[in-house]
């Protein structure tokens, strides 16, 4: 199996195990339906400086936002799968998850280029 097709199915098993973990089947079925439907290689955004797929996004990018235990109310940016686009938080200062960035810019330089693979 192809380094690019076995990175597609990591990343759509680790999306089912996420989303499922989370206790909303619902959610679980959309996203996997997502990545399903693409078939790996042909949707993938390439890198401009040759005709190869670029690299997959960072598993984290499937991650909900996670306000953590702490009580401060600090304004931070997560990707959203099901919108397709960076949004605001409410971080509460400790525990962060990596899909939790400091500016919308650092959200979307990460996680926002894939939008059309998602």
């Amino acid at each position: 199996m192809s380094r690019l097709c076995l990175s597609a199915a990591l990343l759509l098993l680790l999306g089912a195990l996420v989303a499922s973990t989370q206790g909303c089947e619902e959610r679980s079925q959309i996203e996997v339906v997502h990545l399903v439907d693409r078939a790996p290689g042909t949707l993938l955004p390439t890198d401009q400086s040759s005709s190869r797929p670029a690299e997959l996004p960072p598993a984290f990018c499937l991650e909900p936002p996670y306000t953590g235990p702490c009580k401060a109310r600090m304004i931070k940016y997560f990707y959203n799968i099901r919108s397709r686009s960076c949004e605001e938080f409410i971080y509460g200062g400790c525990e962060a998850k990596k899909n939790n960035f400091e500016a919308m810019e650092d959200c979307m330089r990460t996680c926002g280029s894939w939008r059309d693979f998602w």
